[in-house]
């Protein structure tokens, strides 16, 4: 039997004094200037080395994510479990983030979750808003030729904001899509190794690809790409890459946030089911509509999510907490 802790059961099992002991010799023997960890899986071996400046990336704020997912529980001991899962991670969270010098998010709502956490615990770490962004050189129009009827989810079911999305998509929207494209057919990439996939409505019209080692063509063939997430933390990375390469797309209000995307500008949202299915009918049953979406959300990604503005930004952020560190 398992020693209780106080620690998320997360952190607890992935863990490595292997991995603790290798950071600490090669920054012995490097010396480096900064040390960026990325999320909180790797932010605690940071911990182990003095007089170096240190950087965070949070990514998704997961304290904000799992108290989402304690919001939508039901049932007592489903709500608890996911109380205490909050409750943990938040109590974790603010004393990790808090020994960083700097931290950054991808978004300025998580940037006023996480000022409101460790103001709690009487920190005043230096938060950036460094947001995602996408490789344009990368991702390109033009890849594959859309297929007609075609829906695509880019992510891993493993991951559980990703499984709650689609199982609500399956069984709240996409019977109202196939009532009225009875054609239609949805692609679902990423592994699904141990996921309880009994609890998913599939059907003949649902294929999962499994891991794909790229990932472009498939959404580049799609006619729609969906993000009908419920719960979730930082920005959806799915929305960029699809954007980049041309595909239009249908998201929830959720799955848009931390983005500067305009409803009916660059992508459709919705947040009821009726309006999810109908926002996909029209761009599934009308070209006009979908290139003109697709039109400006490439523009949007040009403008303001091409990773080379953002890493010059990045680079700032890694420079100025040096300075600051040295005094």
């Amino acid at each position: 039997m398992g020693r209780l802790t106080l620690r998320p059961s997360s952190v607890v099992s992935t863990y490595s004094s292997e991995m603790a002991e290798r950071v600490k010799r090669v920054v012995a023997e490097w010396r480096p200037d900064c040390i960026v960890a990325l999320t909180f899986v790797t932010a605690p071996y940071a911990l182990h080395v003095e007089g170096i400046a240190t950087i965070v990336d949070v990514d998704n704020l997961l304290t904000r994510m799992l108290y989402e997912s304690y919001i939508q529980a039901t049932g007592r001991l489903s709500r608890l479990r996911s109380w205490l899962a909050w409750w943990k991670f938040q109590r974790y969270e603010r004393y990790l983030f808090g020994k960083f010098n700097a931290c950054m998010v991808v978004s300025p709502r998580d940037k006023l979750d996480l000022e409101a956490m460790l103001a709690a615990g009487r920190q005043r770490q230096q938060i950036d808003v460094i947001p995602n962004g996408v490789d344009l050189e990368y991702n390109v129009l033009g890849l594959a030729e859309p297929e007609p009827c075609t829906l695509i989810f880019s992510g891993a079911l493993t991951y559980f904001a990703n499984y709650d999305a689609i199982r609500y998509f399956l069984s709240e929207i996409f019977p109202r899509i196939l009532a009225q494209a009875p054609m239609a057919k949805l692609y679902i990439t990423g592994k699904t190794d141990q996921v309880d996939l009994s609890g998913l409505a599939l059907n003949d019209h649902v294929v999962l690809t499994g891991y794909l080692d790229d990932v472009r063509p498939a959404v580049a063939r799609a006619h729609v790409s969906i993000a009908p997430l419920r719960i979730g933390a930082g920005s959806r990375v799915k929305i960029l890459e699809a954007m980049a390469l041309g595909t239009p797309v249908v998201c929830t209000a959720k799955a848009a946030e931390g983005l500067d995307v305009v409803n009916e500008e660059q992508a459709l949202i919705a947040d009821t089911p009726d309006a999810f299915a109908s926002a996909v009918i029209l761009l599934l049953q009308n070209p006009a509509p979908r290139e003109r979406l697709a039109r400006r959300a490439r523009r949007l990604v040009e403008d303001k999510y091409d990773w080379r503005a953002i890493g010059r930004r990045l680079c700032d952020l890694v420079e100025n907490t040096c300075l600051a560190a040295r005094g």
